[in-house]
């Protein structure tokens, strides 16, 4: 047995590079799928848990539909006691705090990445900036949030503002 292993060494040794030269590819292959799926995965995991804060935000738009916070504004004002008010400054500030988590997960990826996930949210708040209960609430509650996020915050009321003022004249 050890005679024919010994004779047979090279045909051994032939097979093992083979098994390199075929496995390497194989094995790069398999690490690069892997790579891409765990980058959807994590996509998706972005997208899902977003949509489930922001699916939570519209059940409570539902049941306080008063409060005029849901994204197709209220055609009839209503005047809100002070009871209200702080209800609606706390649901922004809820609203808020989805913004700022969307603008955090999706701020660190390629714009590739981004796709139109972030313009989606970014159009969502540009639509909220024209309304003046959104621009209340964040000027009472528009601090201790990410520094970037704010001045894109502010920056966008400031433009919403200047469009208003424009449009005016």
């Amino acid at each position: 047995m050890i005679n024919w292993l010994i004779r047979n060494k090279d045909l051994f040794e032939a097979v093992s590079y083979l098994i390199i030269i075929i496995g390497a590819p194989i094995g790069i292959y398999t690490y690069i799928k892997s790579n891409k799926q765990e980058k959807k995965d994590r996509q998706f995991g972005t997208y899902d848990a977003l949509d489930d804060k922001f699916i939570e935000f519209q059940m409570m738009c539902l049941d306080k539909p008063y409060l005029n916070i849901f994204d197709v504004e209220n055609e009839e004002k209503v005047e809100l006691n002070s009871l209200q008010k702080k209800e609606e400054l706390i649901a922004f500030s809820v609203l808020f705090a989805i913004f700022e988590r969307a603008f955090i997960m999706y701020r660190e990826r390629s714009y590739k990445d981004k796709g139109e996930q972030w313009q989606g949210w970014l159009e969502v708040i540009e639509e909220y900036a024209k309304r003046e209960n959104f621009r209340e609430a964040w000027a009472k509650n528009g601090f201790g949030w990410d520094k970037s996020f704010e001045h894109l915050i502010n920056y966008i009321i400031k433009e919403s503002i200047e469009t208003e003022l424009n449009e005016k004249e």
